[in-house]
This record gives structure tokens, sequence and C-alpha cells, in this order.
């Protein structure tokens, strides 16, 4: 079963994942690594202390060292040199460790944390339903039952009554009186041990320490080689402040929202996906970090593959199941790290790779117009490293610390900045370049403005566009907005497409947006010299494409929602979050550019310490391509998905949410208590709720309510519903049946209501009703 091979179907039978009808068994994989987690833990609870007690017999068996800590010598404490007595009898210590756990009769101090995690593993498996002791359950329903025991969303608690009941002793004895002898599937545990609030001093060592005995007696002696009645002692302590601590992470779970419960949809995410969840719970157990090759060389491996993969998708339209008649064989891998078609990278979040794609832009942009990259510092480096060069002192490094230390990063551009060049005319025009301005729409994620004042271009010079009437950018004011800005002495380098507005779901059109940045790329004659030589100063404007929520789509295989990525291929840049539509745990977000080496030519520093050529696998390292250092190996939730479930899968799932969310518009448009605030887009529903009062007042006006309405409602009108929407969510949410957002659109006054099938969630015809149904029962009397 290869890694970097995400055809799922084959290989996924043969572990028994995929049944030999091909349908899913999901739970499989999550249980397999709940027991593997599980059993590891226990075994692992018996070590610690065993382990320092047989390395002690082993090495006094090769005679060098003593009895007791492993750290002394029978010398002077210094640790023993290493000879090949020792090497063989460290060779030897891991038979040793499994015969002293196999006689081993308590655990060790160090057991109690391994208690508290299996605890919390316990508690896990308890949330979704899977039994550790029997076997896998074979329901196939579990992407939905992570849900309290009153099967609501929530158990909802006011800020005061959450601070009391958590965060207060007396409040905590009350819930540990309800709630926690069983009541939510926790262990029930004594008085003594379930009364501790959630802060208590913030320490359950303290606490424990006010009841231990002070009496010389229960003390070690100093000639106590490990002082087995003190330790027993703090065993149990241990194991009670282990209670305790378990029955808060049980407290923690009970107050939390259900985010994959059916009724949630509070947000772009929701109900996960247990494949994605069980590769997430491997990384956390791995706990490694995706900067390098040398430490973390599996991960390093699939994240350039499924980035190759991706990059296939977004820009070819295809991936490696579209190429299952092709002759060549499944073994070989289609891509090479030292000469790649396209390049990507996981980040953390939709902001951050959008910031990513608008630095990379910027670079570029100053790169190809004759100026310093950003990135490249004309100074010593801050920690005082000779040996680090500056852009100025570059010609000036000598060969010695060269060959001592090999650069492999692009030379940079060899122009003083800032400085005045002198032109034949007399004239001292600055060197400086333009000032940079970037295009979104007024549907655009928040985070371009944020990126814009972090970036340093400034939150001024982001040029916001006017939409369509659908949510659309308009590509005509793009246009108007792009010649304007030249006129005005400006240089435009970059606009974002967005491919499912936040709110209203909307799907810039690509292709034409495209159309206009191109038109406007024309190599610019100048007689503005460089360097004392003639260039030319490129308009090249950078096309990224948000699709943090609706780029999930770009898996679909039905004609109208691929439709709505035409010209995807031309783009620069493009971005989507996998745990939004798809159901991967947060954070997962995937950039892919079709640029080579730009990601790592505009972040690289080329830290010594970390990203050195001369590593084993460094041509395989990821994190000098990042803005960040530590990165977690967040591709593993990505790989899990689409290794699993292929493209076909993934492009199911986002389908059926298409057409479950078209029966929900046609409901809404047949309820008098409902009606579509806009006409819908593919994967958001934006209605109102109209009580009947309100229903009474727009038929004595004459309004229709079986057809979007949003922006032609009364003033009046409008006010009364965005009170109506504020008061039914507030009363939807103190009951704890429905998480559901309100907000205006941005062409209306009345807050409406926002449906979205976040995460690995599809709901029936019937299931949505239900949902119009809560929502009619809890708004009628407003």
């Amino acid at each position: 079963m290869m890694l970097v091979d995400l055809s799922p179907s084959t290989d996924a039978r043969s572990v028994g994942v995929i049944g030999t009808d091909g349908t899913s068994t999901i739970p499989a994989a999550l249980w397999l690594v709940s027991v593997s987690l599980l059993i590891g833990i226990l075994i692992g609870s018996l070590l610690p202390r065993r382990r320092c007690t047989c390395s002690c017999v082993c090495m006094d068996a090769a005679g060098t060292w003593r009895g007791g800590s492993w750290m002394r010598t029978e010398s002077d404490g210094a640790l023993p040199p290493i000879n090949d007595v020792l090497i063989e009898s460290s060779r030897s210590s891991s038979s040793c460790i499994a015969e002293a756990s196999a006689t081993s009769s308590s655990a060790s101090m160090d057991s109690g944390p391994l208690r508290v995690l299996a605890g919390a593993i316990e508690l896990f498996c308890q949330q979704w339903e899977v039994d550790l002791v029997s076997q896998a359950p074979t329901s196939q329903q579990q992407l939905q039952k992570q849900q309290p025991q009153d099967g609501k969303v929530l158990q909802y608690l006011k800020p005061e009554d959450m601070l009391f009941k958590l965060f207060t002793e007396r409040g905590a004895a009350a819930v540990a009186d309800t709630a926690f002898g069983g009541g939510d599937g926790t262990s029930s545990t004594s008085s003594s041990t379930s009364t501790t609030s959630m802060i208590n001093s913030l320490s359950l060592r303290r606490r424990s320490q006010r009841g231990r005995p002070t009496d010389a007696a229960t003390r070690p002696s100093a000639n106590n080689d490990g002082g087995s009645e003190a330790s027993d002692n703090d065993d149990n302590i241990n194991k009670a402040d282990c209670d305790i601590f378990i029955s808060l992470l049980g407290k923690i779970q009970r107050y939390s929202l259900n985010t994959s419960h059916p009724n949630f949809f509070n947000q772009l995410f929701g109900a996960t996906d247990p494949v994605a969840l069980a590769g997430d719970l491997l990384s956390l157990g791995l706990n490694t970090c995706a900067f390098t090759y040398e430490i973390a060389p599996v991960w390093a491996m699939i994240e350039h593959e499924v980035m190759h993969r991706l990059g296939r998708l977004v820009f070819e339209g295809k991936d490696e199941e579209d190429d299952e008649d092709d002759d060549s064989s499944s073994d070989e891998i289609d891509w090479d790290v030292t000469n790649p078609k396209y390049d990507g990278i996981m980040v953390s979040g939709g902001s951050l790779s959008n910031l990513t794609a608008l630095h990379v832009a910027r670079h570029r942009w100053l790169v190809a117009n004759g100026y310093d990259p950003p990135i490249f510092s004309r100074q010593e480096s801050l920690d005082g490293d000779d040996d680090v060069p500056s852009v100025a002192s570059s010609d000036l490094e000598d060969e010695e610390k060269k060959d001592e230390y090999p650069d492999t990063t692009p030379p940079p551009v060899k122009l003083s900045f800032p400085s005045r060049v002198d032109k034949d005319d007399g004239t001292s025009p600055d060197a400086l370049p333009p000032t940079l301005v970037a295009f979104v729409s007024t549907e655009a994620h928040y985070s371009f403005r944020k990126a814009m004042a972090v970036t340093g271009i400034g939150a001024s010079n982001l040029i916001v566009v006017p939409t369509l009437a659908n949510g659309q950018m308009d590509p005509r004011a793009l246009d108007e907005a792009i010649r304007g800005a030249k006129q005005r002495g400006f240089a435009p380098f970059f606009v974002a497409a967005t491919s499912g507005s936040t709110v209203r779901g909307s799907f810039d059109d690509i292709a034409a947006i495209v159309d206009v940045c191109r038109s406007h790329e024309v190599v610019e004659s100048t007689d503005r010299s460089l360097s004392g030589s003639f260039s030319a100063l490129q308009s090249s404007i950078w096309v990224h494409v948000d699709g943090a929520w609706g780029g999930s789509a770009i898996f679909s295989r039905r004609s109208d929602v691929r439709s709505l990525f035409t010209g995807v291929d031309r783009v620069d840049s493009f971005t989507f979050n996998p745990h939004k539509m798809l159901g991967a745990p947060m954070q997962t977000t995937a950039l892919v550019t079709r640029h080579c080496g730009l990601l790592k030519a505009s972040n690289s520093t080329r830290a010594k310490y970390l990203f050195d050529p001369r590593k084993n696998g460094a041509e395989y390292d990821l994190g000098d391509a990042t803005f960040t250092c530590g990165r977690r190996p967040d591709v593993i939730k990505l790989w899990a998905l689409w290794k699993y479930h292929g493209r076909q899968g993934l492009g199911k799932r986002v389908d059926d949410k298409v057409t479950s969310l078209a029966s929900l518009s046609c409901l809404i448009r047949q309820h008098d208590a409902f009606m579509l605030a806009c006409e819908p887009w593919p994967f958001n529903i934006n209605f109102f709720y109209l009580p009947p009062r309100i229903q009474q007042e727009l038929q004595v006006r004459g309004i229709p309510t079986n057809r979007s309405q949003g922006s032609s409602l009364p003033s009046d009108i409008s006010r009364d519903i965005a009170k109506v929407s504020v008061e039914l969510k507030l009363r939807l949410h103190e009951s704890g049946e429905m998480m559901i957002p309100f907000q205006p659109l941005n062409d209306q006054k009345a807050d409406c209501f926002r449906l979205v099938l976040g995460g690995a969630k599809t709901l029936s015809r019937d299931e949505l009703s239900k949902v119009l149904a809560i929502m009619d029962r809890y708004g009628r009397a407003l």
C-alpha cells in the first residue's frame, strides 16, 4: 500500500477499511488508531519505573554502572565513557525492559500522566461511541455521533453560571453531585476528588501536598535507593489527582459545543471525518514538527506528493484517478522534488494562506522590476552571526565559508536600495518602488485587509471593487479600478478572487478576472535606469483564488459545480480549507501555486542551524518555504481524506451537499414562515424567518414570500426582521437545540440566517424539514 499513491479503493480494501461491496467502514480506522493508542498507554504505564531499575541491573552486569541512579558512576558521578561493553549492554536494554515490565506489579510515579491520557482517550471513545473492548462499531452513521446524552448541540450556560459551576469550589461540588455521578458518561468519583474547580490554585500537586504526611518517618532517608514508602504514598496521591483531572476533562467536554451535531450550522466547519481524525491522532502521538526531512521524513514526502496532486487538480483539472487507463506502472512516482511542476505548502488557516499569497506576489513583482526582495536583509543578522552575509556584502564572502556552508538560494538582486540613481538628464528620481495596490471585492474575506497591514503595504492601498447583484466581483469595475490606479501612479500587483464567500457563498468569475488582469500585463518601456542599466517595468498582476470555503468543490464531478472554477487553471495561486467542507479536523489549509521556487525565495532566511543543505534529505525540507518556523504535520489530515475516499468520494461528499441545499431552497420557498434573502449559491442558503405577524404585514403590502426579497424589503420591515433574527438566534442557542448564525448581506439592512453543511455532513430533506420546524417552534411568538 503506497503512501504517495492517492488512489483509494484497492489499497483500502487490502487493509479492511473499505468493504468488499465497496461501502465505507469508516469507524474501522478510528477504532484501530484508538486501540493502538490505548494499548500503548497501558503498556507504557508499566515501563518508566522498571526501566530505570532494569537499566541499572544491565549496567551493573557490564561492570560499568553502580546500583541506584543511572546517572551516576562509582567514581565521581560523571557519565561513564562509551565503550564496547556499554554499547552491547545498551543493545540489550530493550529486552531487560520487557522482562522487568512483565514482572512489575505497580505503576510508577510517571504513570500518573499516562493514567490521565488513558482517561482522556476513554472520554474520546465515549464521545465517538468507539468500543475498545469488543470490536469496532458496525454502524455507518458515525459522522454525527459526538452528542451529549441529551442529544443537544450544547448544554448552554450563561457566563456567570459557567464561572460559578466550573470555576468555584461550591459550584464544582454541585456539578459533581449531578453531572458527574455517571450522568455524562464519565466515571463517578468520590466527593474528595470530584469537587475541584477548573482553577483551584491551578495546581493539583499543590492541593494534594496539603494532606501529605510531614512526619520524618514517612520521608525517605538519605541512603534510601528509591524510597518505596514515599513512592507508594506518591502513587496513591497521584491516582487521586488523576481522577480529579479526568473529571475536569469531562466537564470541559460536557460544556463544550458538539460541532459534529446535525444542528450545528454556526460556522463553516462541522462534522469531523473519522479517517482524517485518525490521521490527526497519529500525528499528535508522534509529536514532530514538519519543517525538515531530517525531523519529519514521512511527513515531508507526503506533503510533497499531496501538493503535486493538488497542483494537477487545480491547474490541469485532473489527478491520478483520471490516469487509471495509462500504461505507466502504479509504482512509479511521477513527481521530482528537484524539478517540481507546481509548488505548495500546508499553512495554519485561510488567513495565513491569503497573507502568504499576498507576500509572495509582492516578492515576485519587486524582483521582476529590479528591486530587492523584502526577505533579504542588508544588515548583519540579528544574532550577530558574521557568517550570514547581507545583500550588500554577498560578493565579499570568502570561498572558504562558501565551501563550509554551501548556499542553495538564488543570489539576491545587487541593486543598492534605497538609493537615488542619476539619469543622463541630471534628474535624480527615487529608486524606491511605486506604491503597490491590491484589489478584492466587497464579498472578500476580511483577512486581506489585515494582510495588507501586516506586510507593510498598507490597508489603505487595498482597493475594494463593487460586486454584481449576485455577489460576484464586477469585472468591468475591476478593469476601471486598475486603470485608475495606474493613472494615479500606483502599481497594481495583486487581485483576489473569491470562491465561496463567507456569508452569501458567491463564486467570482475567475476567467473574467484573469482576462482583465492579463490585459494589463504589458512590458512598459521606460527611461528609468536601475543599477546603471536599462530595465523594463513588468506590470504583472498576481491572481489569487481564495477558496477557503468553496475551494473544496474542486473535487466535484458535477459540471455545474465545476463550471464555477472556469479559468482557475490560469491563476497564480489557489487555497482551500479541507476542514470546512470536507470534514478534516481544525485547522487544515493548503496553498498551491504554479510558480515553483517562489515560496522558498520569498520566505527563506537560510537559518543555518535548521536548513543546512549538507543534511540528509535537505532537498525535501519544507519549513523554509513558509512564514512560520514550527509547523504541525497538517498534511496528514488532507492525505487521509484523499487517500481513503479518493477524488470520487470527496466529490460525492461535495455534490451531496449541493443536492441537500437545493432541497432546502425548495422547502423555504414553499414555507410561509421563511423567505430567501437572496438567490442561493450551491453551498450557502440565506433566509429570513417570518413570524405570523410579519407574514400578515407582508401579505397586506402585497409582498410575496416565495421568492427572494431581501434587497427590496421596506425599511421598517427590514428592521423588524432584524430584531426577530437576533432574538430567535439567542433562543435557539440557549435551548441547546441548534446553533445557526445571523448576519446582513452587503446590500441589505435585515439580518438573515445562513445555513451551510460544514464538515462531513449531509442532511436529508426530512432532516432539513425538522430544522425549519425547530426554528418555527421557537420563533412563532416573536
